[in-house]
């Protein structure tokens, strides 16, 4: 019982520090300069489109890219909620099943942008839904998804050789397959594919860098392999990823074209690592759109970890396939 009240007991403190967080910004905002007392316009009326009038960011408090100090502060937010019925036979036998509901994603974050340079960025959960395996819902501050803070180095050090040169450090998502570089705002299926969910770990406490030139974009990351619902140390082991991505619509006569491939590889500790259940992981990936029609092939191959964290051994492989159609563009 003392430990089940300790653990509400911190809940509650980061769910109160977390809050603060917020008014502090909103605060910051009216101290930035006399710019800063300057409100954001509010989004015009978009004929009662609710889609439209959150794609028009309502959670930015303040935005002026003239004041050299403080340029945006925003607050942002997502909600995902899934419910499943299964009705059917097995065996001669009716069955039934209902999911109850579950709230897959719940979060809250803030974001600041400050000296012209820099990017300041969390995101947490707010709700732990364990209903599907027989739990309960618990809504307040769960975990730190997600927080960084970027430097724009190529403005930093007028680096003009890039398009863009973007280096952070913070809790990250590990994202290698095609699946999972897409967002969760866009992705079309009920749940990534099993196999892309086998190499992209729980997000991970690291260091990254991100590059743009011309038709080529890099990702270079390295982090650690402890798992912490905020920042990890590093005395456990590390993992590495590299993923590059190529736009050769210009070669095609499709509206988009687009190829992905990317490598990790994890040296584990051997002893409180337990996080990545594998040693290396690889994908391959191709993604085309033409009008309303879309297609993603994705080959991932990998060993699997060999040691007593592992439940596995061996190589794995798998292939994903999607194609997708706008029945009603943008909307179904």
């Amino acid at each position: 019982m003392k430990n089940e009240t300790n653990i509400a007991s911190r809940r509650t403190l980061k769910g109160a520090a977390l809050a603060l967080a917020l008014a502090s910004a909103s605060a910051t905002s009216a101290l930035a300069g006399p710019d800063a007392q300057t409100p954001t316009p509010a989004p015009t009326v978009n004929n009662g489109d609710f889609c439209s009038w959150l794609e028009d960011k309502p959670g930015t408090l303040y935005k002026n890219k003239d004041n050299s100090i403080i340029q945006e502060i925003g607050i942002f937010g997502r909600v995902h909620y899934q419910q499943a019925w299964i009705d059917g036979d097995a065996g001669g036998q009716d069955f039934w099943y209902n999911s109850e509901g579950q709230f897959r994603r719940a979060r809250l974050g803030l974001q600041i942008k400050f000296l012209n340079i820099f990017t300041l960025k969390g995101n947490a959960d707010m709700a732990a839904d364990s209903r599907p395996s027989g739990g309960d819902l618990d809504w307040g501050y769960t975990n730190i998804y997600e927080a960084s803070l970027t430097l724009n180095a190529k403005k930093a050090f007028n680096l003009n050789s890039f398009d863009k040169l973007d280096i952070g450090y913070g809790k990250s998502g590990v994202r290698l397959a095609q699946e999972a570089v897409t967002s969760s705002k866009k992705i079309k299926t009920i749940e990534r594919s099993a196999i892309v969910n086998k190499v992209t770990p729980t997000p991970l406490t690291g260091a990254w860098l991100k590059a743009q030139q011309g038709k080529f974009s890099y990702l270079l990351g390295v982090f650690s392999t402890m798992r912490e619902d905020e920042f990890a140390d590093w005395n456990t082991g590390q993992l590495y990823l590299a993923r590059t991505a190529y736009d050769f619509t210009d070669s095609t006569s499709f509206d988009k074209a687009e190829a992905l491939v990317g490598f990790i590889y994890a040296d584990h500790d051997g002893v409180s690592d337990s996080t990545v259940g594998f040693d290396w992981a690889s994908s391959a990936a191709v993604a085309i759109k033409q009008g309303r029609a879309s297609y993603a092939a994705n080959l991932i191959y990998g060993e699997n970890r060999n040691d007593a964290k592992s439940v596995r051994s061996g190589s794995f492989w798998g292939v994903a396939l999607m194609p997708t159609y706008w029945i009603q563009e943008d909307r179904l």
